[in-house]
């Protein structure tokens, strides 16, 4: 499993330890990766960071994108319903939603012509 990381905080990058043996860490978003999750604050972010992820991303890889929650100490103007243009406009559909930790949730994304398909 390949994996990217975009704009993860100072600090974060400690709370998620170690990969899974056989991992591999990506350092640029060439393309190729199984797993990519892109840290956004706003929704300028994500116009900015959307093509890098979504050119990283293998067709049924793992795309998600942590926003923060409105509930925590960071200010958004994004939430489940708003910001997330640029991947609808991309061809992708959000499915899942996650709280990972105080500050922030994840937001899965998947093309969607992949929805409701099973992963093989």
């Amino acid at each position: 499993m390949t994996v990217l990381l975009q704009g993860v905080p100072s600090g974060f990058a400690a709370q998620l330890g170690s990969l899974p043996d056989g991992a591999k860490l990506l350092k640029t978003s060439t393309g190729g990766a199984d797993f990519v999750i892109a840290f956004v604050r706003c929704k300028a972010d994500v116009k900015t960071m959307a093509p890098s992820a979504l050119s990283a991303v293998v067709d049924n890889g793992l795309l998600w994108f942590a926003y923060p929650k409105k509930s925590g100490p960071l200010q958004s103007d994004l939430s489940r319903d708003s910001g997330w243009e640029p991947l609808f406009a991309a061809g992708f559909d959000s499915v899942a939603q996650i709280s990972i930790d105080e500050t922030w949730t994840g937001f899965r994304f998947r093309p969607k012509h992949l929805v409701g398909k099973r992963p093989r």
